[in-house]
C-alpha cells in the first residue's frame, strides 16, 4: 500500500496541483478509504492537507472548490474519520486541516457555510487524548482560531441559546490552569474575543452560568502562582546558582504580570456587569485575603501568605496596571483610609454556585481558617487604626533598602493612578498638593475621566457606591465571608471626610508656582484651596483658631507624610540603592507638584545636599580625579528618570541587597563596590538631588550642565590640511601601519587620512577629546609615541575601555612636539572642567 501511495503522489505531482479534478480526486480517495488503517494512515494525512490547500486557493481565486467541498459534505468524512480509533497522527492533521480552512477563508459566505452545520461543534465536544501535549496544543490553536471569526452573526453557530449551550467557550475555560503557559494565553486570547462578541445572550450566559466560576478559580490559580514566586524568591533561589534563580524569578513574575493585564484587557472591554463580577472575585478570593493580608507581617509564617514585600510589590503592580475604578476604591481605602480596619474572612475555597466547573486542584486545599484579622495575623489596629496603612508607612519609614522601594513604588502607583478617588487620597493624606485644589483641577479631571472612565463617571468629590465593590462605607469592620448568599455586605452611613481643605483655615490663599517676584496669588472666591507650604505660618481669626482645634480636625502635619518620609530616605542616602533614591525623589515631586518646599524639611534637604558637596570635594583633588571629571560630565548628560513601569516589572528589586558586581544587576540596583563606583554613586545623587532641590525651591540652575566644546571637525568629514598646522606620522594599530597625519587642536586629537579626491585636503578618521589621551615616548624609540585613548563610561558602571595607539614620527623632534601639544591641550581642558565643576560644588 505504501508502494501505492508514493506511485500515487509523484503522478499527481507531475499534474496541475490546483485544478479541479484534482479536488475530485481526493474525494474519492476519502470515499474508497472510509476506514483509516496503518496501510492507508499516510494516505489520508496527504488527502487531507491537500483538500485544505486546494480549498483555499480556489476560494481565493474565485473557483467553485468551495461549493464542490460543501455539495459533497467534505467535512462530513473528517467527523467520521475523527470518529475512528485512529492514530494521533491523522487527528492532529485533521485539527490542522481545519484550522488552516477557517483561518484563511475570507469570503463571509464560505464562513457561514462552513459552519453552518453542526459539525465544528461535534469536533469541539470530541473526547481527544489531551495528555497528548500535541493534540492539546492544535486543539486550543483550533478553537482560538474559531474565536477570531466570532461576530454578532457567527456567535450563533456556536451557542444554542434554547439549550444554553456555548462548547466553544465553556471547553476552552477548562484549560485557564494548564501547565503549559502557550496554552493559558491562547484560552485567555480565546475568552476575550467572546467577551467582545456583542450579543444579549451570549453575555447573559457568561454572566449567570460561567462568570463567577470562572473569575473564581482564576483568582485562586492566581493566588498560587503568588505563592509559588514566594517560594522561588525566598526558598528554591537560594538552592540554585543566581543566574537561573534570577531567570526563574523573573519567569513567575512575567506570568503573574500577563494575568494582570489580561484581567485589565477584559475591564477595558467596557462591560459593566461582567466588570464588576471580576472585580468581586478578585476582591473576596485573591487580593483581600491573600496580598492586602499579606501586608501584615507575622511571627510564624502561615500557610497561603505571601511574604509582606512580595505582597505589597504586586499591589504596586495592581495600581501601575489596572484602571477600573471600583477595584482600585476598594483596595486603596482598605490599605490607606486611616481608622479603617478591615476583618477579611476568606471563603471555603468551594466554586461558586452554577454551571459545573472545573475546579482548580489545589482548591480543596485552601481551609477557611486562614482568616487574617484585627490581631489574628501581624499587628492589630491600635485605637481603631488601620493595621495595613500601618504596614505600609512602616515599610516606608523603614532602614531595609528593599522595603523602602517596595513602598516608594506603591505610593508612587497609588498617587499617580487617575482612577483612584480623589477622596480616597486625601483622607489617606497622600493627595498630591496640586489637586488639593479642587476647582482648578476637577475641570481637567472631568475630562481626562470621561475619556478614561468605563462607565462614564466623572465624579469625583466623593466615592459613588458603584466605585466601591464591596468594601462598606463605614470605618467599621467588614465581612467579607462568602456566608451572604447574595454575595453583597451590608453597609452604613458614609463616613465624614478626615480632611478638607478647610481644616487648615478657609482664608488660606495658595502660593504661585513661581516665587521670583515674593508675592502671594489671592484665592478665588469660594475655590477649595489648601496652601501646603511650611515655614510661612497663616494667620487666622479666632473663630477659625477655634474650629481648628477641634479634635476632628487634621493637623497641618499630616499633610508632610509624604515629605519626611522621602526626605528621611535621602537622608540616609548612603545606605540606598540608586534606584531607590530615583524613585524617593520622584514620589516627593509628584506629591509637591507646582509648590515650593520651605521651612525646616527644606533645610533638611539642604542640609543633605551640602554633605554630598562635602564628599564630592574630598575626591574631587584625590588620585581619582581624572575619573572624577570623566564621571562628573558623562551623569550630567544621563540625568533620567525611572519608569514605574519598569519597576513594578523587575523582580530582581525584591532579591537581597549586594554589592556584587557578578550578580547580573545593573549598577542603579546594586550597592557601589569599590572607590570606583562610589565616586560614581555619589556624583548621581549629588546631582539627582541638585535637580530637585532647584525644583523644590522654584529656582534655576545655571552652572548645570557643564559647558561641553565640540569639535571644529567631525568624524569622516573633510578638512583641507594647508590652513591647518599637521605633523606626519604613521599609525600602528590593530597589527596595521596606516600613513595618517596629525592635525594639531587645542582641545581634540584629530588623525587624518589624505583624501583620495582633493588634493591638500584629509578625511577625519579619529576625533578624541584630549582629556581622555595620555600619552608617553618610547623609550627604545625617541620617535614613537604610546597613546592610550580611554573610551567614554559606559552606562552600567564597567571600566571604561583603553586603545593603545602607537605613533611613529620622522625624527625625535616632532615627536616632541605632538607630545607637548597633546599634554598641553589635555591639561587646558582638564583645569577647565575643575574650575567648572569647582564652581558647581561652592
Amino acid at each position: 500500500m505504501r508502494r501505492l501511495y508514493a506511485a500515487w503522489a509523484s503522478r499527481e505531482r507531475d499534474k496541475n496541483p490546483f485544478s479541479f479534478e484534482r479536488l475530485q480526486q481526493l474525494y474519492q480517495t476519502l470515499v474508497k478509504h472510509p476506514v483509516i488503517t496503518d496501510a492507508n494512515r499516510d494516505l489520508i494525512v496527504e488527502t487531507l492537507r491537500a483538500t485544505a490547500e486546494l480549498i483555499i486557493w480556489g476560494e481565493q481565486n474565485g473557483k467553485n472548490y468551495f461549493d464542490f467541498f460543501l455539495e459533497k459534505n467534505i467535512l462530513g468524512y473528517f467527523l467520521k474519520i475523527l470518529g475512528q480509533k485512529t492514530n494521533k497522527q491523522v487527528k492532529v492533521q485533521l485539527i490542522q486541516t481545519l484550522s488552516i480552512l477557517i483561518q484563511n477563508i475570507t469570503s463571509e459566505t464560505s464562513v457561514y457555510y462552513l459552519l453552518s452545520n453542526n459539525h465544528i461543534n461535534d469536533l469541539i465536544v470530541h473526547k481527544f487524548d489531551f495528555s497528548d501535549e500535541e493534540v492539546l496544543a492544535y486543539y486550543i490553536s483550533f478553537l482560538k482560531t474559531l474565536s477570531l471569526k466570532l461576530n454578532i452573526n457567527t456567535v450563533q453557530f456556536f451557542f444554542n441559546e434554547r439549550a444554553n449551550d456555548f462548547p466553544l467557550y465553556t471547553e476552552a475555560i477548562k484549560f485557564f490552569n494548564h501547565e503549559e503557559p502557550m496554552i493559558r494565553i491562547a484560552v485567555r486570547t480565546l475568552t476575550l474575543n467572546i467577551f467582545r462578541v456583542q450579543d444579549k445572550a451570549v453575555r447573559r450566559f457568561i454572566l449567570d452560568r460561567t462568570a463567577a466560576p470562572y473569575f473564581s478559580n482564576l483568582a485562586w490559580f492566581i493566588r498560587n502562582q503568588c505563592i509559588q514566586l514566594t517560594d522561588q524568591l525566598f526558598n528554591e533561589r537560594r538552592k540554585m546558582t543566581p543566574a537561573i534563580g534570577l531567570a526563574r524569578l523573573e519567569q513567575g513574575t512575567s506570568e503573574l504580570m500577563d494575568h494582570f493585564y489580561y484581567l485589565h484587557d477584559i475591564f477595558c472591554l467596557r462591560l459593566d456587569k461582567l466588570s464588576k463580577v471580576l472585580s468581586d472575585q478578585m476582591l473576596r478570593n485573591m487580593f483581600m485575603p491573600q496580598l492586602v493580608a499579606s501586608l501584615l507581617e507575622s511571627n510564624e509564617p502561615k500557610e497561603g501568605f505571601l511574604n509582606p514585600l512580595l505582597a505589597m510589590f504586586l499591589l504596586a503592580q495592581t495600581f501601575a496596571i489596572f484602571t477600573f475604578r471600583p477595584l482600585l476604591n476598594s483596595l486603596a481605602m482598605a490599605i490607606l483610609q486611616p481608622g479603617y480596619v478591615a476583618h477579611i474572612t476568606e471563603n471555603n475555597g468551594n466554586t461558586p454556585k452554577g454551571e459545573s466547573f472545573p475546579k482548580n486542584e489545589t482548591d480543596d486545599s485552601k481551609s477557611s481558617d486562614r482568616t487574617p484579622t484585627n490581631g489574628a495575623h501581624g499587628r492589630g489596629g491600635m485605637d481603631g487604626e488601620n493595621p495595613f496603612r500601618e504596614a505600609v508607612l512602616c515599610a516606608f519609614r523603614s532602614n531595609d533598602d528593599r522595603s523602602l522601594l517596595v513602598s516608594c513604588a506603591f505610593l508612587f502607583s497609588v498617587m499617580t493612578n487617575r482612577n483612584v478617588d480623589r477622596t480616597i487620597l486625601r483622607e489617606a493624606f497622600i493627595l498630591p498638593w496640586r489637586r488639593l485644589n479642587t476647582r482648578r483641577y476637577d475641570s481637567d479631571e472631568d475630562d481626562w475621566r470621561k475619556k478614561q472612565d468605563p462607565f462614564g463617571q466623572g465624579e469625583m468629590h466623593s466615592v459613588p457606591a458603584e466605585d466601591m465593590v464591596y468594601l462598606p462605607k463605614s470605618r467599621s469592620a467588614v465581612d467579607l465571608s462568602a456566608n451572604d448568599s447574595g454575595g453583597n455586605v451590608k453597609t452604613r452611613e458614609r463616613p465624614v471626610s478626615i480632611a478638607t481643605s478647610n481644616d487648615v483655615g478657609s482664608e488660606v490663599q495658595r502660593m504661585k508656582s513661581s516665587r521670583d517676584e515674593g508675592e502671594e496669588e489671592p484665592a478665588e472666591e469660594n475655590d477649595e484651596i489648601l496652601d501646603p507650604v511650611m515655614g510661612s505660618p497663616h494667620a487666622h481669626s479666632e473663630g477659625e483658631a477655634s474650629e481648628s482645634e477641634n479634635e476632628d480636625d487634621v493637623p497641618h502635619e499630616r499633610l508632610f507624610l509624604i515629605v519626611d518620609g522621602v526626605l528621611s530616605i535621602l537622608e540616609r542616602h548612603a545606605r540606598c540603592r540608586l534606584v531607590t533614591l530615583q524613585l524617593a525623589t520622584q514620589l516627593l515631586n509628584e506629591y509637591v507638584g507646582e509648590y515650593a518646599l520651605e521651612g525646616p524639611r527644606l533645610e533638611r534637604l539642604k542640609r543633605v545636599y551640602d554633605g554630598l558637596v562635602i564628599s564630592l570635594r574630598e575626591r574631587f583633588r584625590g588620585p581619582y580625579t581624572d575619573f572624577f571629571l570623566d564621571v562628573f560630565e558623562n551623569e550630567c548628560q544621563q540625568i533620567t528618570r525611572v519608569r514605574l513601569e519598569g519597576l513594578v516589572t523587575d523582580s530582581s528589586l525584591l532579591l537581597e541587597v549586594t554589592d556584587d558586581a557578578k550578580s547580573g544587576l545593573a549598577f542603579s540596583k546594586r550597592m557601589p563596590c569599590s572607590e570606583v563606583e562610589v565616586i560614581r554613586k555619589i556624583t548621581q545623587t549629588f546631582l539627582m538631588f541638585r535637580l530637585l532641590l532647584t525644583k523644590v525651591t522654584h529656582s534655576v540652575d545655571d552652572k548645570l550642565p557643564l559647558p561641553s566644546r565640540q569639535p571644529s571637525i567631525k568624524e569622516q568629514e573633510e578638512v583641507e590640511l594647508a590652513s591647518r598646522k599637521t605633523i606626519s606620522c604613521v599609525v600602528h594599530a590593530n597589527n596595521q601601519k596606516l600613513k595618517r597625519c596629525l592635525v594639531v587642536d587645542p582641545f581634540f586629537l584629530i588623525i587624518t587620512e589624505a583624501s583620495s579626491s582633493r588634493h591638500g585636503w584629509g578625511v577625519a578618521r579619529l576625533v578624541v577629546p584630549l582629556l581622555r589621551v595620555e600619552s608617553t615616548i618610547d623609550k627604545f624609540d625617541p620617535r614613537a609615541l604610546q597613546v592610550a585613548i580611554r573610551s567614554p563610561l559606559p552606562p552600567d558602571a564597567a571600566p571604561p575601555t583603553v586603545w593603545l595607539v602607537r605613533m611613529l614620527f620622522e625624527d625625535q623632534s616632532h615627536t616632541i612636539e605632538a607630545k607637548t601639544y597633546l599634554d598641553g591641550g589635555r591639561g587646558a581642558m582638564r583645569e577647565e572642567k575643575i574650575m567648572h565643576i569647582a564652581s558647581v560644588l561652592d
